[in-house]
């Protein structure tokens, strides 16, 4: 059964399970770099399972795309989009506050940039 498959409360005993060292996950690669492959229980998938749920965000870079309808981290933790949508007056002026977003994720902690209109 895949996850995609069961309901919330199997997904969190799945979960539970698997973090207590009770289950292992089967592997979803070839064999190799310790991996069993064939789908068979695997320890290496198990520990990448863990990594993959336990919550880490994304740390970018974050970047704006073209249109400022979205910003995309650069980190593949999650391979994370954000839609930005709402009453803008024009593209630009989404454009500029997708950009803000962008630079307020990608400061370096206790750094404050400039508001979306250019000032502090």
């Amino acid at each position: 059964m895949y996850l995609s498959d069961m309901t919330e409360e199997q997904r969190r005993e799945y979960w539970a399970e698997v973090k207590r060292g009770e289950r292992t996950v089967p592997c979803r690669v070839r064999a190799r770099n310790g991996h069993e492959g064939g789908g068979f229980p695997c320890a290496a998938c198990t520990q990448d399972f863990i990594e993959m749920m336990t919550f880490k965000p994304d740390i970018g870079p974050w970047i704006v795309s073209a249109d400022g309808r979205s910003l995309q981290s650069d980190d593949f933790t999650h391979d994370v989009t954000l839609k930005i949508s709402g009453d803008f007056f024009d593209d630009e002026l989404r454009k500029q506050y997708a950009q803000h977003l962008a630079d307020i994720l990608n400061a370096a902690p206790g750094v404050r940039p400039l508001n979306w209109l250019g000032e502090l």
